[in-house]
């Protein structure tokens, strides 16, 4: 057609494939490092250990209205695939989208119960910790920026919770930057610090409560 001999245009032909094929590995290699790089960023589960820490966090951060109802059953889920199982587990992660609204309240307690974690009633102060902390582990892992993390611990608790007063006081200063003599990154670092010290504080043990409603 473009006045080539068969044999030129079949070697033209064995070239392109050769080409197309090794540009595709090359693109399914980039996509798999990413998605890797990714997970860990994010604390996919790769242990019961984190799987347990992860569904602690997704039902304090519920608890304080913070997620959806299936963000927790998808954390159950996760539960399951690392590891973890109970009675109590599995009807939690059983739940579909449209059931969660509706079970999640009543199955979450038992099922924090059978794995020795806590449940956090809505408005308490443990509860409200619970939740800081888990923001923190989220900044740290990168799904939330330090500007981010302060700003949703300042909308959610203002300056009245004691464990995130210094936060919520970083929140103001972002807002002033331009007016003061620290600069981002300077104000990045202690948030950051401020994220690693609510990370490794200690669960604080579950108060005795009804299921909220």
């Amino acid at each position: 057609m473009f006045g080539l001999d068969e044999k030129t245009a079949m070697r033209y032909a064995n070239s392109a494939r050769a080409l197309l094929e090794q540009a595709t590995n090359s693109t399914l290699d980039e996509i798999c490092s990413t998605r890797t790089q990714r997970e860990r960023n994010h604390g996919r589960m790769t242990s019961t250990e984190a799987a347990a820490i992860a569904l602690q966090d997704h039902a304090a951060l519920w608890s304080m209205g913070e997620i959806r109802a299936s963000d927790v059953v998808n954390a159950a889920c996760d539960a399951l695939v690392a590891g973890l199982d109970t009675p109590g587990l599995r009807m939690l992660a059983a739940c579909t989208r449209a059931e969660a609204d509706y079970y999640v309240h009543e199955l979450l307690p038992a099922a924090l119960d059978e794995l020795d974690l806590a449940f956090y009633p809505v408005g308490s102060e443990a509860g409200q910790e619970a939740a800081a902390r888990a923001l923190a582990h989220r900044m740290l892992a990168g799904e939330l920026t330090p500007r981010e993390f302060t700003f949703r611990i300042h909308q959610r608790h203002g300056h009245a919770l004691p464990l995130t007063e210094r936060l919520a006081e970083l929140a103001d200063e972002y807002d002033i930057l331009e007016y003061g003599n620290r600069t981002v990154d300077q104000v990045n670092a202690e948030v950051t610090a401020e994220a690693r010290r609510l990370a490794a504080h200690p669960t604080v043990p579950a108060e005795p409560t009804d299921s909220p409603s």
